[in-house]
């Protein structure tokens, strides 16, 4: 986002089970959800998380954290 402009990102939280794990990307249910450069996702598919991601400019939702849940 540009600092100028007084935005703040879009923030939000997927809650769900982990579908699909790749180096760049994870899908949450039916969300996709991109790893920042140097994260990797190591939880097995199946496991039940909740992940907070930022809104980048070309909406991609970008990861900041992935904690398992219970269900």
């Amino acid at each position: 986002m540009n600092a100028g402009s007084g935005s703040e990102p879009a923030r939000g939280i997927v809650v769900g089970r982990l579908n699909e794990s790749h180096p760049d990307r994870i899908v949450v249910g039916t969300s996709i959800l991109y790893l920042p450069e140097g994260v990797s996702c190591t939880h097995p598919v199946g496991t039940f998380l909740g992940v907070t991601y930022t809104t980048e400019q070309d909406e991609r939702r970008l990861v900041e954290s992935l904690e398992p849940m219970g269900e």
